[in-house]
């Protein structure tokens, strides 16, 4: 149960205590011959940051001033997405679009759109067109990304890392752990497959990460 970790991560002191809000990216009746892919990526970072981020910093006590979408941008070093499967594939799109709400990114066991619809741009040159439109750094992000070696994603999510490693190296600095020496991290559990008994300990560690 991912709010039990949560729990004992925060009482154990082994994370600062957040607030954490689980979306979905699918419709509850979803039938792709009447909405594009696009068009659902458009939903869900529309009430991500127009819906649930303001009523998020409305109902708690947050790091954000108010609800204007300067207010959301001015706390994103106070904000983390993560996702998993189709969630980690977001959670690159959300990094590629959406950079000014979200310092921190975890995607998990997914690669990037291009990996499966090759319509798409590749996801390195999205996010350098995204630094360098909305005036961020390489140092306004930090990526935790991780895998198993008998997931059904790894093949893409290495092919991916691979690509950010030979094509990217103008934005991407790989490290072990230590944000201040690079933006990224990518970590690989052995023999670990594709259901949430894995996810959470990806998580685990990624939020250790962000907020310790």
């Amino acid at each position: 149960d991912f709010q039990l970790l949560l729990d004992n991560m925060t009482v154990n002191g082994k994370i600062k205590p957040c607030i954490v809000a689980a979306l979905s990216f699918y419709p509850k009746e979803l039938n792709m011959d009447n909405i594009t892919l696009d068009e659902l990526l458009n939903d869900f970072r529309s009430e991500m940051t127009e819906c649930i981020m303001p009523l998020i910093e409305t109902k708690y006590s947050t790091y954000t001033e108010g609800t204007s979408k300067e207010d959301l941008i001015k706390s994103r070093e106070h904000r983390a997405i993560a996702g998993c499967s189709m969630g980690g594939v977001i959670v690159w799109d959300m990094l590629a679009t959406s950079i000014e709400y979200f310092k921190y990114y975890a995607p998990t066991a997914a690669g990037s759109f291009e990996d499966y619809y090759p319509e798409y741009q590749g996801i390195g040159d999205r996010i350098r067109n995204e630094l360098k439109e909305k005036g961020y750094t390489t140092n306004d992000f930090f990526v935790f990304g991780t895998d198993g070696t008998k997931d059904v994603t790894y093949e893409k999510m290495e092919m991916l890392i691979n690509r950010l490693k030979s094509e990217c190296s103008d934005i991407f600095v790989f490290t072990e752990n230590n944000m201040s020496k690079g933006n990224i991290t990518y970590k690989v559990l052995e023999n670990a497959e594709h259901n949430m008994d894995y996810m959470h300990i990806y998580l685990y560690n990624a939020l250790q990460t962000f907020w310790k």
